[in-house]
């Protein structure tokens, strides 16, 4: 890992979603327009946490872009054509 990518590593406070691991909570990253940001959702992980935290996920979500939609809903991206 180079330099600037250890740095970004670093900004980017992955640390919190290991904690989160290792609480045996659940999390969910929302992201925002900025770059490489987003809102960090942390709950217990009982189903009607998760339910809750999921719901609100959906209110501050941004809405879909087109670009991502059409790359991610393409499976040509990811599988060769023998695979599919």
């Amino acid at each position: 890992m180079g330099k600037q990518t250890h740095e970004q590593q670093l900004l980017a406070k992955k640390g919190l979603i290991r904690v989160v691991n290792m609480a045996n909570a659940s999390a969910i990253v929302v992201p925002k327009k900025e770059f490489a940001t987003g809102y960090v959702l942390i709950c217990e992980s009982t189903t009607e946490k998760i339910q809750l935290m999921l719901s609100f996920a959906e209110k501050i979500a941004l809405s879909p872009d087109e670009l991502i939609t059409r790359y991610f809903t393409n499976f040509d991206h990811y599988f060769p054509e023998e695979f599919i």
